[in-house]
């Protein structure tokens, strides 16, 4: 009578045995070969910088509209945000993949010197960099919005249409502080 109890008994032992050995095994097998958190990471990354670069796109539109240096403190929020997360997104999947955005700072600088002597009527040139800025900070984002797939992978193409959108919008604004000296 006795060894009938013990049979399930070591049956059960064994699986149970056999199901934390399988879990075990499972745990381990994530922690060292699964590569999805990484890239959901970047990924998620990389939708904040796109929302930061919307949101300053917008704010480029409604700064070209300003007619007082003050106006211009949401712009220039705005360029820092995404700036600052652009660089971050840089950082997360290596300096030497995605191309880094002078212009953002290039803006900053421009709206920093604009409002230094205080809130003051804009200048011809001024709103005209602004204006200008519009098309150009559209192009950004648009391109900025497809250099990521869903997987977390950057699409080389469309990053290299981001880098020629920069260039064209840095362009702009050298042309612009050459004019305005």
């Amino acid at each position: 009578m006795r060894s009938k109890i013990r049979k399930p008994r070591r049956v059960l032992m064994a699986g149970l045995v056999l199901i934390l050995t399988v879990w075990v095994l499972m745990q381990l097998y994530t922690v060292l070969f699964d590569r999805e958190l990484p890239g959901n990471a970047e990924r998620s990354l990389y939708e904040v910088v796109n929302l930061n670069m919307r949101m300053l796109e917008g704010a480029t539109q409604r700064a070209s509209k300003a007619t007082t240096s003050a106006d211009w403190n949401e712009w220039k929020t705005n360029v820092y945000a995404a700036s600052f997360a652009h660089e971050r997104l840089i950082q997360a999947v290596g300096g030497k993949t995605l191309p880094k955005l002078p212009s953002l700072q290039q803006i900053e600088d421009y709206i920093t010197i604009a409002q230094i002597s205080g809130d003051k009527p804009l200048s011809e040139a001024e709103r005209k960099m602004a204006a200008e800025a519009v098309g150009l900070m559209a192009q950004i984002c648009q391109k900025y919005e497809g250099i990521m797939n869903m997987n977390g992978q950057l699409i080389s193409s469309k990053i290299e249409e981001l880098a020629f959108a920069e260039k064209r919008l840095q362009h702009m604004l050298i042309l612009t502080a050459d004019a305005e000296k």
